[in-house]
């Protein structure tokens, strides 16, 4: 194969795109290491590369944002990037608790209680 410039071979491709063919191109590699024996310490971090990068590929890395509203409204966010939002009303989730007959309240409680548990796992903005 004959070498070309890293700038000739991704113009006109998405970062995604970028990634997506290197980690062919190490999937590649890592299945003629295989050939080579037993797992060698280059092949596993290799392989433990490979793992880390297609985690970011499928489920790409954006801010996580959630709103926690009590007694009021939620008036709208900017933001200068893409963030995934979500609202935490806490009126709605006490009217699900109190009205678990409604199949409805039954999905929107489990999202809450999602929320929730997902609120634990991050920092405070304010």
């Amino acid at each position: 194969m004959r070498y070309q410039p890293v700038i000739r071979q991704t113009r006109g491709k998405s970062d995604m795109g970028v990634l997506e063919e290197l980690l062919d191109k190490l999937n590649i590699l890592d299945n003629l290491m295989s050939t080579l024996g037993s797992p060698g310490r280059v092949q596993k971090q290799l392989q433990q590369i490979v793992r880390t990068v297609r985690k970011r590929v499928e489920k790409p890395w954006v801010p996580r944002v959630i709103i926690r509203i009590e007694g009021g409204n939620f008036q709208g966010a900017s933001s200068n990037m893409y963030v995934h939002l979500s609202n935490l009303d806490i009126d709605n989730k006490k009217a699900c608790e109190a009205n678990r007959k409604d199949d409805g309240c039954k999905e929107s409680l489990a999202y809450y209680r999602h929320l929730e548990n997902e609120l634990k796992t991050l920092k405070p903005l304010l």
